[in-house]
């Protein structure tokens, strides 16, 4: 987010810009904000670039002016206003609602309400399309083995290959898995036990050291080194704050959170469930897993009972939406309708081994299972419903499944355009497609199907020439008949479409 102080003294921008130093100690969401700073002169020129403008006291009369210009040529612009404190009262209120601002606080007001103006008016942004919201999925698993870690990771491929700034969070603090499938080096888990010691030695430096890069737009974050230090991180008071300022952290620098959480019990769960935009419950292919699962929603029904953002999400096609729904909520008055509307995951064999190669199940699916996740995807609002540049008739070829054209593009993407992420060492695979490149595919596509066409006809022409000459020399007196064997005819007749060709 970005703030610009407008004032007519040194002095007043001094003032705000301290209360928004306060701000980012509070909220580590506005820890990277940018904040200018600038006089009535000039502040045209930074207009363009900001998202909040404040508007000091010291402007007197000009800040109604310098406020309605601002909202003449950015409408959308969140404006607060700053009034001395003689003046706060109805008239002052009435005046800058009048000329566009949004709210009208006195300078000594508390920094608490601040904070709560620059919130809201960033979901005002959000609102309007202004600035991209940051979407936190949470997953969890009643028991292991039922593909949550093999969903998040390839999500996160998926995600990161349609250019989305993705961050994976493995917080299985027993297993581990996803850190292990994706080979991470573990010694990154130290950066959380530090953080977990000294909540102020969390900084933008030390969270970027804490990333394992996956790809250029994707990172992981491991969970605490010790099983010791991971129970404090879910349980106690500042390990629940340290999770808190992490996802607020991370929501200014990624469209997309993806948060393993497996069978996290405690109270940090509560917490990741009130922050997630969506939560997804993972449901495996047997009997057994349901019960789990039943057994699951039982013990956290405070937390997950009726929660608006839970899907179900199953792996298995006997085992769908339908039937989960069926078993636990028969009377459709305990969870929502967009409850049950996830596709099942296909399972793929060749796939499913993904773990420890540098790829995902993403990358190594078939087409069922490619198109199922991006499927999911769009139905968590993690993609745009609206195809992009080819990208949809490259990814799935459920689009055109028995089209020429679609099959050559996705080989000709993978053989020219096809370029390896940053991963050290795991890779994914990112498809690029230009405009250059489908024009140059379908001048080729179309000389190809001239030429089959030819060699269809010349066939055709061969096969009746063949049959004529055969049906001429079956009516030949046997005694005057030459030895002419029809393979004979054949082979010079393939011979001349050759050289024709």
């Amino acid at each position: 987010m970005k703030i610009l102080i407008i004032d007519e003294t040194t002095l007043g921008q001094a003032l705000y810009f301290s209360k928004l130093e306060e701000i980012r100690e509070l909220n580590h969401s506005y820890a990277d904000c940018d904040i200018q700073l600038c006089e009535p002169d000039n502040y045209f020129e930074k207009i363009d670039e900001v998202d909040i403008v404040l508007l000091g006291s010291c402007l007197g009369d000009d800040a109604r002016s310098i406020s309605t210009r601002i909202k003449a040529l950015k409408p959308e612009m969140q404006i607060i206003m700053f009034v001395p404190d003689y003046q706060y009262s109805a008239g002052a209120f009435q005046v800058g609602y009048s000329c566009g601002a949004r709210k009208v606080l006195s300078d000594n007001c508390n920094t608490i309400d601040l904070l709560q103006e620059l919130i809201a008016s960033s979901v005002e942004l959000h609102k309007i399309g202004k600035k991209s919201e940051c979407k936190v999925i949470v997953g969890l698993s009643p028991t292991g083995g039922l593909g949550l870690t093999s969903f998040i990771a390839a999500a996160g491929d998926l995600l990161s290959t349609y250019g989305k700034r993705v961050l994976i969070w493995d917080l299985d603090i027993q297993s581990k898995d996803l850190s292990r499938a994706l080979m991470a080096p573990q010694g990154l888990s130290v950066h959380i036990d530090r953080w977990l010691e000294n909540r102020s030695s969390f900084t933008k430096a030390s969270f970027q050291e804490a990333l394992f890069p996956l790809a250029e737009n994707a990172s992981l974050l491991l969970p605490p080194a010790t099983m010791g230090s991971g129970m404090e991180f879910i349980s106690r008071a500042n390990g629940i704050e340290l999770a808190e300022d992490i996802i607020n952290h991370a929501r200014n620098h990624y469209d997309v959170i993806l948060i393993d959480a497996g069978g996290l019990i405690g109270t940090a769960q509560g917490m990741l469930l009130r922050m997630a935009s969506e939560v997804l419950m993972i449901v495996g292919k047997c009997p057994l897993t349901v019960s789990a699962t039943d057994s699951f929603l039982t013990f956290t029904e405070r937390l997950l009972r009726g929660n608006p953002n839970l899907k179900f999400l199953p792996t298995s096609a006997a085992y769908d939406c339908a039937y989960l729904r069926e078993q636990f909520d028969p009377e459709g008055d305990i969870y929502s309708e967009s409850a049950w509307q996830l596709p099942h995951l296909p399972f793929d064999s060749l796939a499913s081994g993904w773990a420890g190669k540098g790829k995902t199940l993403y990358s190594l699916g078939n087409d069922d299972v490619r198109y199922a996740l991006e499927t999911i995807c769009r139905s968590l609002q993690l993609l745009d419903t609206r195809a992009r540049v080819g990208a949809e008739d490259v990814m799935s070829n459920r689009i055109l499944s028995q089209n020429l054209l679609d099959r050559s593009l996705r080989k000709m993407a993978r053989r020219v355009r096809e370029t390896v992420s940053v991963f050290v060492p795991t890779r994914y695979r990112t498809i690029e497609i230009r405009e250059e490149d489908i024009k140059t595919t379908k001048i080729l596509l179309k000389k190809r199907a001239e030429e089959d066409k030819l060699m269809s006809e010349s066939s055709r022409v061969l096969s009746a020439d063949i049959k004529n000459e055969t049906l001429a020399y079956s009516k030949k007196p046997e005694s005057s008949a030459k030895t002419y064997s029809i393979f004979e005819a054949k082979r010079e007749r393939t011979g001349k479409i050759k050289a024709a060709s």
